[in-house]
């Protein structure tokens, strides 16, 4: 028999637990496993149903929201002990909050854009992009801009979302083909695209066209973008890359060198649907088709000394808290 309670209801259950998640044990789980783990089995066919793996926490543990198929987006509050539910209309394909937590951001596959802030879930600004059929999509650490890529052609668009209505992106000159994943750094001057098995990286820097440059090496697709910025240090040293092949490259940005050498880390076991830095830059979080490999970067050889964290199943997506 099948339990009625609705998915809605379920997280909302579970919101003590997932707080609890969110401000400590965010260490080696993705968001959407840990969800599972809460609800239990009795409720697993209600997380596939509502299309869970666009769940995100905002920094702080102060809220977190989800999206349904139907491109409802629900806000959680902590502090209220409440839900905001706002009404969609299209799939929903990204679901991100600003790093300070002030922020929701959501984008469709119909290019419409809905923002949050978070101190007020209730007011909704809407915007429409002019972007067909987007693909991978990523927001900027202060939440103001968004950078999306439309769908199987060369093409990608930088968006201000801070204000409303329709909305023209400024595009990037030089994409070199289909993007896959695409990262933005925390205040939107540069931007990280893959396209096959190279990544691209651009500077958004007003009255200055820079020439792309490219991150070559990878031997398979590159499908999982991240920086990272260290705890206590300034910019985004970091850059990583994970591909199909089931490998990690770490790109140190710092570098002087015009293309940096790369870390290079393996045995994933298949794509790597996901790359991630601890904040004190000490371990590297890959997810990959059956789980985890952890990397802890103290060691002399970190390859040769990974941590399988087994999941059961494959990971959408993942986000470590800053405390580990």
């Amino acid at each position: 028999m099948e339990a009625k309670t609705s998915f809605d209801a379920a997280l909302v259950n579970a919101a003590e637990g997932l707080r609890c998640v969110v401000e400590h044990d965010l260490r080696d789980l993705p968001l959407e496993r840990t969800v599972r783990t809460l609800l239990g089995g009795a409720h697993s066919h209600l997380v596939e149903r509502a299309g869970a793996r666009l769940v995100t926490a905002a920094p702080g543990g102060k809220s977190f929201a989800w999206a349904r198929d139907d491109g409802t987006v629900v806000v959680w509050d902590f502090a209220r002990g409440s839900a905001t539910t706002s009404d969609g209309g299209a799939t929903p394909m990204m679901l991100a909050a600003s790093e300070r937590g002030d922020r929701l951001v959501a984008l469709d596959n119909a290019g419409q854009v809905r923002v949050w802030s978070l101190l007020d879930p209730a007011v909704v600004t809407r915007l429409v992009l002019d972007l067909p059929d987007p693909g991978a999509a990523a927001l900027s650490g202060d939440g103001r801009v968004l950078v999306a890529a439309r769908r199987g052609a060369a093409e990608l668009r930088a968006f201000n979302v801070g204000g409303a209505g329709a909305v023209m992106g400024v595009p990037l000159a030089g994409v070199p083909g289909p993007i896959g994943a695409v990262v933005v750094n925390g205040d939107a001057t540069r931007v990280f695209a893959a396209s096959g098995t190279e990544v691209v990286a651009w500077r958004l820097v007003a009255g200055r066209k820079d020439r792309p440059v490219s991150y070559a090496g990878h031997e398979a697709v590159v499908t999982a973008l991240a920086l990272v910025r260290c705890s206590g240090r300034p910019g985004e040293p970091w850059l990583l890359s994970g591909d199909a092949g089931g490998t990690v490259r770490m790109w140190d940005l710092r570098s002087r060198s015009g293309k940096p050498r790369p870390t290079v880390l393996t045995g994933v076991g298949g794509v790597v649907s996901a790359v991630q830095m601890t904040a004190d830059c000490n371990q590297v979080v890959a997810a990959g088709p059956r789980g985890l490999r952890v990397w802890d970067l103290r060691s002399e050889e970190p390859d040769r000394t990974p941590r399988d964290v087994e999941t059961g199943g494959p990971i959408a997506g993942l986000q470590l808290d800053g405390k580990h």
